[in-house]
C-alpha cells in the first residue's frame, strides 16, 4: 500500500488523522521522519514496532490495512474529498460547509415524482427559475420587448405564461382542474405549482393529475416558444386532447416497463460445484460497537469434502474491508496448492464495490 514516501508520523495515511496526536511515546525530531516503510517487514506490519508507539485500537485499524505488493507502482497524492481521488471543484466548495446547517432545496421530491424524464427536468428549471420569459429574455439583452406576445400589454413572468395568460387559461378550462387543488390558482406561483406537483388526485381513466398538470404546462410553454420561434405556427386544434393523449400514452408505456416479473422461489442453500471443480466460500464479519473484522473461508471439491479452510482476527475497519480481506486470505491460501478450476462465492455486497 505505501511505502518510503509516505511520513509515518506527519501524513494522514491511517485514515484516523496524524498519528503524532496518538504517540504513546515522546517523538523527538528524529523520529517525526520516519516513514511508513520503518514500521514493516518482509511479511507485512511489523507489529512489536507499532505496539511499542501507539495504543491497541490505533495498531488494529492499521493492522487492517494491507501493505501491498513489491511490484506496485509507487504512491502518489490524491484528493481525499472524492471518490475517485481527482480534484473536483464541487468537492472543494462544498468542504466549506462541512458540518453547517445548510438549508435543502424545496424541490427535490421532483425527482421522485411518477413523470417523463423530460418533465421532471422542465419542472425542475421552473424551480430554480431558469425559464426564458420574455422577461427574463429582456434582462438578457435578448430581447426589447417583456411582454406576453399573446396578451400584448402584460409582462411575460412563469406566473403570467403559465396561469394567467389566456392561452393558458384556455387550457385550463378545458381540461377542468379537480375542484381539491382549485384553491391553489389564488395563491402564489410556487405553493400553486407544489400543491399540484404533490396532489395524490386521479382523473377519469386512471389519470394521475400531477402527470396532466404537468404535462399542460410542458407544452403550454412548448406551443409558446413554437409561436415565438417559427412564424405561422398554429398550435393544435384541440389542446386538452393532445395533453391527455400524451399522458395516457406515456402512462400506458411506463405501466409495462415497470411491470413486476412473476415471483419464483428457490431453494438457498450450498450447491456442489461441477465434476473436477473447486468451490471457495469466503466471508467477513464486522461488529458495530467496536468495529472489529475478522475473515474466514473454506474450500472444498466436487463431493463436498473439505480441503481446507480458515480464519483470522484482521482488526479495526468496516464490513466491506472485512469481505475483502476474506476474499484476500482465501485466494492467498489457493495459491500455493495446485487445483483445477475454482468457482468463488462472495458476499453480494462485494459485487456492489
Amino acid at each position: 500500500m505505501m511505502h518510503h514516501g509516505i511520513g509515518f508520523w506527519k501524513d494522514n495515511w491511517a485514515g484516523c488523522g496524524l498519528l503524532e496526536e496518538f504517540s504513546a511515546i515522546p517523538l523527538s525530531e528524529d523520529m517525526l521522519l520516519w516513514t511508513v516503510r520503518d514500521f514493516m517487514s518482509d511479511h507485512g506490519w511489523n507489529l512489536d514496532a507499532l505496539e511499542q508507539v501507539l495504543p491497541t485500537e490505533i495498531v488494529q485499524r492499521i493492522c487492517a490495512i494491507h501493505t501491498g505488493f513489491e511490484s506496485q507502482r509507487n504512491d502518489k497524492c490524491i484528493w481525499g474529498l472524492s471518490n475517485n481521488g481527482s480534484f473536483s471543484v464541487k468537492s472543494a466548495y462544498l468542504s466549506f460547509f462541512d458540518g453547517a446547517d445548510i438549508v435543502p432545496w424545496p424541490w427535490d421530491f421532483i425527482w421522485k415524482l411518477c413523470l417523463p424524464p423530460k418533465l421532471k427536468t422542465f419542472v425542475w428549471l421552473i424551480g430554480h427559475g431558469k425559464i426564458l420569459t420574455n422577461v427574463q429574455r429582456e434582462k438578457r439583452l435578448m430581447t426589447t420587448n417583456p411582454n406576453c406576445h399573446k396578451c400584448l400589454s402584460l409582462p411575460e413572468t412563469m406566473d403570467h405564461v403559465f396561469r394567467g395568460c389566456s392561452f393558458a387559461l384556455k387550457i385550463r378550462n378545458f381540461i377542468k382542474v379537480p375542484f381539491d387543488v382549485l384553491h391553489s390558482f389564488s395563491l402564489g406561483f410556487t405553493d400553486w405549482l407544489r400543491i399540484n406537483l404533490k396532489s395524490k388526485i386521479m382523473l377519469s381513466g386512471n389519470l394521475p393529475w400531477t402527470l396532466v398538470f404537468t404535462a399542460s404546462i410542458w407544452h403550454c410553454w412548448k406551443w409558446r416558444c413554437n409561436s415565438i420561434f417559427n412564424p405561422g405556427y398554429e398550435p393544435p386544434p384541440n389542446p386538452p386532447h393532445t395533453i391527455l393523449q400524451f399522458s395516457s400514452e406515456w402512462l400506458d408505456a411506463n405501466n409495462v416497463v415497470n411491470a413486476k416479473p412473476t415471483r419464483e422461489v428457490i431453494q438457498v442453500r450450498w450447491s456442489l460445484p461441477t465434476l473436477s471443480n473447486f468451490k471457495l466460500n469466503v466471508d467477513g464479519s464486522c461488529k458495530t460497537d467496536s468495529w472489529k473484522i475478522c475473515a474466514g473461508g473454506l474450500l472444498r471439491d466436487s463431493n463436498g469434502a473439505w480441503i481446507c479452510g480458515f480464519s483470522a482476527n484482521i482488526g479495526i475497519g468496516n464490513i466491506y474491508e472485512a469481505e475483502l480481506w476474506s476474499l484476500f486470505r482465501g485466494l492467498h491460501r489457493l495459491g500455493t496448492r495446485a487445483l483445477g478450476p475454482l468457482i468463488l462465492n462472495v458476499i453480494p455486497c462485494l459485487l456492489s464495490l
